[in-house]
């Protein structure tokens, strides 16, 4: 038998699954997620998004192959008093616009386990670019993800309340992901 083949064909064999990608998928738990945004003013407020789906794949040797997806309810938005203001035709309109998406486009390394995200906000029925300031924390098969933003909601079509409620709002996550098995 050829030993220079068969050593050949082992190292050809190795060198393949060596370049496997180290990739994985994740799915949102989105009971232990919470998703919202704070806005300033005399109307100002704090509020969250009780449902949300999402996953991620994510490859902390090839950060650039991350992908976060996220569809949030827009019914779950839970403001406190200002609930139905929030949820009304003046604010989020969710019986027109029943969800919110995000998708990201480019993750880029800073620092340590900071990152930009770059990605696509869909809202109000407007869909427009985004930067993230993000935060990984791999944890065994969990993966826990912060990060905020801030946007202008006149750009996506929320013009009311502008005497009450500033332009800028603040958006933030906080997301936990399990590992796909």
């Amino acid at each position: 038998m050829n030993m220079p083949i068969i050593y050949g064909f082992a190292f050809a064999t190795l060198s393949i699954f060596s370049m496997q990608t180290y990739a994985a998928q994740w799915n949102l738990d989105g009971s232990k997620s919470n998703v919202g945004f704070t806005t300033q003013g005399t109307g100002g407020t704090k509020a969250n998004f009780n449902k949300v789906q999402g996953n991620a794949v994510f490859d902390p040797k090839n950060i650039k192959d991350t992908k976060i997806n996220l569809e949030i309810n827009a019914s779950s938005l839970s403001a406190g008093i200002k609930t139905p203001l929030y949820k009304g035709s003046n604010g989020l309109n969710v019986s027109k616009y029943p969800k919110l998406t995000f998708k990201s486009t480019a993750i880029t390394a800073l620092s340590g386990n900071r990152y930009k995200m770059d990605g696509l906000l869909t809202m109000h029925g407007v869909t427009k670019p985004t930067t993230w300031t993000l935060n990984i924390n791999p944890e065994g098969d969990a993966l826990t993800m912060t990060a905020s933003t801030q946007i202008d909601r006149t750009k996506w079509g929320m013009t009311h309340f502008e005497n009450l409620i500033d332009e800028t709002i603040t958006l933030n996550a906080k997301t936990k992901f399990v590992k796909v098995q």
